[in-house]
């Protein structure tokens, strides 16, 4: 009764009331508490952005609980939400086994984003290859699907913006100055040299721009970059994987120092 009513609170987004019952719940239990207590505790917790507490609830679920997939594919999403992959990529594994078809199709999807996020294109072109030939129509699939639609989406508004302007111009990089870091692939003494250098990636970068600074003896430089991020760590690891998949070198640079360039 009292896991009904805390998931009727959680349902109607009353968190506080769902956190006062599960907490009492759990703390004056006897015995083995059901994993979809914690799962629902663990959850709770993340909604209050308590990342730490609700790692220890979703932990909580044993290996031979019907809830341990979906905790598994919490504890994996938690892990990509601070900037973890390598973590995320062993929840998501570890979770697979006697998971029920939704958690295990869940599993999957994030399996193959903490893949792409960490650099491993190839393998997860195998993965989705692998789900299209064993398991057509999976709820993996429809994810993968919709994160690949808004990846499409996002990347064709970038191109449209690019060919709107010149095509020999120096944008400022990055395009969206919200953030203070960007990435850089390559920084050429020749206007020309950058510029070719641009075109050659811009299918695969849409956001690719060109940064005229000078040096500190005067001449003009011409970095080229793309992305914007807040946050470093979050920079870093999209250098890693851009580095995996352009087999460039990619440097994460602070717009806020002073040899940024902005």
């Amino acid at each position: 009764m009292a896991l009904q009513l805390s998931q009727i609170h959680f349902a109607r987004g009353e968190f506080k009331s769902t956190h006062a019952i599960l907490k009492n719940l759990i703390s004056r239990s006897t015995n083995r508490i059901p994993g979809e207590i914690y799962l629902l505790a663990g959850l709770t917790e993340r909604t209050a952005s308590n990342l730490q507490a609700a790692r220890e609830m979703l932990a909580s679920v044993k290996p031979d609980d019907p809830a341990f997939g979906a905790a598994r594919y919490y504890l994996g999403d938690i892990s990509l939400e601070s900037n973890d992959p390598e973590l995320a990529l062993r929840y998501f594994e570890s979770g697979q086994k006697n998971a029920t078809e939704e958690d295990f199709s869940r599993l999957k999807a994030g399996q193959w984003r903490a893949l792409r996020i960490n650099g491993q294109d190839n393998e997860a072109a195998r993965l989705l290859n692998d789900l299209e030939r064993d398991s057509a129509g999976c709820l993996a699939l429809v994810e993968i699907g919709r994160v690949l639609q808004l990846e499409a989406d996002k990347n064709s508004a970038r191109v449209a913006a690019n060919l709107q302007a010149e095509p020999d111009s120096l944008a400022t990089a990055p395009t969206d100055n919200s953030g203070r870091y960007c990435l850089q692939i390559g920084a050429f003494s020749d206007r020309s040299l950058a510029l070719e250098f641009k075109k050659r990636f811009l299918d695969q970068l849409p956001d690719l721009a060109i940064t005229e600074v000078r040096d500190l003896r005067g001449q003009f430089l011409y970095k080229v970059r793309f992305g914007s991020f807040v946050n470093p760590a979050l920079a870093r690891s999209e250098a890693k994987r851009q580095k995996k998949r352009l087999g460039l070198d990619v440097i994460v640079v602070d717009l806020s120092s002073a040899d940024s360039g902005r």
